[in-house]
């Protein structure tokens, strides 16, 4: 008679398990218990950029908070109104989150930005305060030389702003410079240099003039620039005396000798100056200076006696001065007979 083979120990046993198993006596599984989670409060404040008080953003915008532990990630985005927003998000595995917060205007630019790193407990609101400060703006600048002398001598340009310079080269087959600058938002003032085909300092044949340009958080300033140009009239002619006094007329009047002339209507004549001379044969001596607008005078001769060796007869002349300083010549002159 055969005997049939035995089965091994192990196996009834486990042959027992799933019997009570199917029977719904009880389990040989452990219970277990949901991950611990906790809760993250974010209070974003935005900062003003340095140098520019009141700057007010764009609206609508609003804020994208990114939480990153390990390689898991939670975004939320939400309209922001006003400088502070406050965002709470549920169900966060306990532990280390790193924090990123970036504002975005309406165009999807982001232009504040800031970071951080929170713990979270378990069944615990935890609070973490990101300062979001302005994100670096690009001045973004083009320079068109064509059509100017400076198309066919300069071929490499100096751009100064904020304190810095950029050496350009021109671009190859135009006549353009382009630079591209990153910059804390802020007001400045740019100029650009131009040189022939290096940047030692002989080779400068431009210095360009001090423009002012503003830079916002997070936006590209695109500038089209070309050196402005324009004309100058140039008047002069040659610098000299005016003309001479005419119409000098010299007569007796109570005693006293007037003098009178016409006017020289010459522009720039600021004075006339009287001369006298004793005598034919005297040398003239300046007796007084006036106004543009005297044609007048009275003088009191001297006495002469008879044995002058100039003469009894007494001369004036005029003359006329301009601002310059430049004298005309004497008039003709007019003569008195001494009584």
């Amino acid at each position: 008679m055969a005997v049939p083979p035995r089965r091994p120990w192990h196996a009834l046993a486990l042959l027992i398990a799933l019997a009570i198993l199917a029977a719904g006596c009880g389990s040989v599984f452990p219970e277990l218990n949901p991950p611990a989670t906790g809760r993250m409060a974010i209070a974003a404040t935005l900062a003003a950029p340095p140098g520019t008080p009141g700057l007010e953003l764009p609206a609508p915008y609003e804020i994208e908070v990114t939480l990153t532990q390990d390689r898991q990630q939670v975004q939320e985005r939400r309209p922001m109104h006003g400088d502070t927003v406050t965002i709470t998000i549920d169900n966060l595995y306990i532990g280390r989150w790193q924090v990123e917060v970036v504002v975005r205007d309406a165009a999807g630019d982001a232009i504040y930005s800031g970071s951080g790193n929170v713990w979270i407990n378990e069944n615990e609101t935890t609070t973490v305060s990101v300062p979001l400060a302005p994100r670096p703006g690009t001045f973004d600048l083009t320079i068109d030389i064509a059509g100017l002398t400076l198309e066919h001598q300069s071929y490499k340009a100096r751009l100064h702003i904020n304190g810095n310079t950029y050496n350009l080269d021109r671009l190859a087959g135009t006549a353009q410079f382009q630079a591209r600058v990153s910059l804390n938002p802020g007001s400045y003032d740019f100029k650009v240099d131009f040189y022939t085909d290096s940047f030692h300092s002989y080779k400068l044949i431009y210095s360009g003039y001090w423009m002012p340009v503003a830079v916002l958080p997070g936006k590209t300033t695109a500038l089209y620039w070309k050196p402005g140009t324009g004309a100058v009239v140039i008047e002069t002619g040659p610098a000299g005396p005016p003309p001479a006094p005419a119409g000098l007329s010299a007569t007796w009047q109570d005693g006293l000798v007037l003098l009178e002339w016409t006017p020289v209507t010459h522009p720039g004549v600021t004075g006339y100056r009287v001369y006298r001379r004793l005598g034919a044969l005297a040398r003239y001596e300046l007796l007084a200076e006036v106004g543009a607008d005297t044609t007048t005078f009275l003088d009191t001769p001297p006495v002469l006696d008879g044995e002058s060796g100039t003469g009894t007869d007494v001369y004036y002349a005029v003359t006329s001065v301009n601002g310059q300083g430049y004298e005309s010549l004497r008039s003709p002159e007019a003569v008195v007979l001494l009584p």
